[in-house]
């Protein structure tokens, strides 16, 4: 049971280190930093040879087999000097201070060249970079060992990366997707492993447990702490509103994030510059996922740890750790599971069977909630000589209107024909969902005699602080002419809901039928799916506003398209044209997109309720 040295890969035996002297050796787990830490070799005979970027590792032979590896790291910068208290003026004998740096430093150690014209790459996914980087000589003694997550995967923009390194690569995709990357030491596979994954994975979970309750403690799986342990927490990191100038044309994006206002009563901006972003869209993800990843405090803990040598390989920097402190807030009395960042062991000056092991944990911290959110569909027509207005909310939760038509198909704007029979509008309305919420969603009055009909639609996994509508008003269109509305979705964003008047192309919902233009798109090439194909009467024989609701989902440029086309009934009375609008929310996913449920109600005159078949969940 002893510590075994390894030095360009041979054995250098222990006579060379001081056993019960030795510093402690550090390793770090957050974003590509390299942990530091510094070893006094003796060298007696003045023969020992070192050199530079040699490996060194260090493995404990107590430990359980296949998982004995206590350090891996390379040799830096050394002092050569007398070993401390020696009286010997004359003779070989010397100390070499070294300085050791964990795997980490691989990140930097080679750069993209001029002459490699792959390292210019192409807008593409973070998991696509990275895969590109494992596959190269860039990296080669790193793979992906089951810890690079591939899930969730967000675009970056092109970026001409020769002259770079694998770190500031690996630094845009998790500015991009808030992941952390470090490198680890599989000793199973004997190879160097990438993580690249959020901090609150499952993965790489250490079978040891840190608890102050006594009667928790078993010193086989759970072991109790020094009482000195302390838990930080910073409001430092906290922002609101971040600006992010990019490469490419333009001035820098602002960007804010509402809810971190209100949760902290105060508006704080911060900047972040990146230079591999090259477009205002990208540069608007970046901030939108900055801001969601720093909405909360920073929170770390430090505490120490007395192991037996038999387990100290078992609690590695990277590992997560179950970890309870009876005095800490935060949910932290209770068993949580926190990510190591940092892990010094250092032998006991007492004792070869012992470790007293230093760590930095970080509880986890996830991205902001998979916002539930409530948007509305709302069209209405009036009887002609009527002035169309938007309609009254009495409802308990007012509904913020970002999107209302006005009379988009007045008759005096169609050139010739028999022209729509009642000037007709529709609007866009969403809100938070709030904790004292019931099932009745929203309550209208329409005004005067005008008929009304209203949509909701309760959906998770997206950002309420930056949704944006996309619209066009009163569009007069000849037959078979096409009105457009094109939009950038910059990243992972939803397209819910388009609506226009008569015969559009809409009329054949979101699919292809026979005689109608080819479907209406996102960027990712996959047609829309509809969830509502109705007049605001609730049918679909009536020509009245009509409402035709659906999603599609992707990032880049989105393009509606809204087609004049008489094919069917009623083609002679609209010989002149049509008066189009179309509109629709363009929201950002954080997490998954779906439809939780929905809800419709129709009024005339009196007031109306739009009832759910369940309360709405708050965000």
């Amino acid at each position: 049971m002893a510590m075994r040295f390894l030095l360009g890969g041979s054995d250098m035996g222990t006579s060379v280190v001081r056993l019960g002297q030795i510093p402690g050796f550090i390793g770090n787990a957050e974003m590509g930093e390299a942990g530091i830490c510094g070893l006094p070799f003796d060298d007696p005979t003045g023969s020992l040879v070192i050199t530079g970027w040699q490996t060194f590792t260090v493995d404990e032979s107590a430990g359980p087999a296949g998982q004995q590896r206590l350090y891996t790291g390379f040799i830096a910068d050394r002092q050569y000097a007398r070993a401390t208290g020696t009286s010997l003026i004359t003779g070989l004998e010397r100390r070499i201070e070294t300085t050791l740096v964990d795997l980490n430093t691989i990140l930097t150690f080679r750069l993209f060249p001029e002459s490699d014209s792959t390292a210019n790459r192409p807008s593409e996914t973070d998991v696509a970079r990275i895969n590109w980087l494992l596959s190269t000589s860039y990296l080669s003694s790193v793979y992906d060992l089951g810890f690079v997550n591939s899930t969730g995967p967000v675009t970056l923009d092109a970026a001409d990366l020769r002259g770079q390194s694998a770190l500031s690569l690996l630094g845009d995709c998790g500015d991009a997707s808030g992941k952390n990357y470090f490198l680890y030491y599989d000793e199973s596979a004997n190879k160097i492993g990438l993580w690249y994954d959020f901090d609150y994975s499952t993965n790489f979970t250490s079978t040891l447990s840190l608890s102050n309750v006594l009667s928790d403690v078993d010193n086989v799986t759970t072991f109790a702490y020094e009482p000195d342990a302390t838990l930080d927490v910073d409001p430092g990191r906290v922002y609101s509103g971040v600006q992010v100038p990019y490469s490419g044309t333009g001035s820098p994006v602002y960007v804010t994030r509402a809810s971190t206002t209100t949760a902290f009563g105060v508006a704080r901006d911060t900047t972040a510059p990146n230079v591999n972003v090259k477009t205002s869209g990208a540069a608007t993800t970046l901030g939108r996922r900055y801001l969601n990843s720093i909405a909360t405090e920073d929170q770390k803990i430090k505490l120490t740890v007395r192991l037996p040598a038999s387990k100290v390989t078992l609690l590695r920097e990277g590992m997560r750790v179950a970890f309870k402190a009876s005095h800490f807030p935060y949910g932290l009395s209770s068993y949580t599971y926190c990510r190591i960042l940092n892990r010094e062991a250092k032998q006991d000056e007492q004792s070869d069977q012992f470790y007293n092991v230093v760590l930095e944990l970080s509880p986890p911290v996830t991205p902001a909630a998979s916002q539930h959110i409530l948007i509305a569909f709302m069209a209405q027509n009036f009887p002609l000589g009527t002035t169309p207005v938007a309609p009254t909310d009495l409802s308990t939760h007012s509904w913020t209107q970002l999107f209302w038509s006005n009379d988009f198909c007045d008759p005096n704007t169609v050139g010739s024909g028999a022209g729509p029979p009642v000037r007709q509008c529709f609007g866009l309305y969403y809100r938070a969902i709030l904790s004292s919420e019931t099932t009745t969603v929203a309550t209208f009055q329409p005004p005067g005699s005008g008929e009304t009909g209203m949509f909701v639609y309760e959906i998770a996994g997206c950002d309420i602080d930056a949704m944006t509508t996309v619209s066009t008003r009163s569009v007069h269109l000849a037959d078979a002419g096409t009105s457009t509305l094109t939009t950038s979705a910059s990243g992972s964003s939803v397209l819910f809901g388009g609506t226009a008047f008569g015969k559009v192309e809409f009329d054949g919902g979101w699919g292809n039928p026979p005689g109608w233009l080819p479907p209406n798109q996102l960027v990712n090439n996959s047609a829309g799916t509809e969830v509502l194909n109705c007049s605001v009467e609730g049918n679909t024989d009536q020509q009245a506003p009509w409402l035709h609701i659906g999603y599609a989902t992707g990032s880049g440029t989105l393009t509606v398209s809204c087609v004049a086309n008489s094919h069917g009934g009623g083609a002679s009375a609209y010989t002149g044209g049509y008066n189009t609008s179309i509109a629709g929310f363009l929201i950002p996913i954080l997490t998954s997109f779906s439809i939780v449920q929905s809800a419709n109600n129709f009024g005339s005159g009196a007031s109306f309720n739009v009832v759910m078949p369940s309360p709405p969940t708050p965000s």
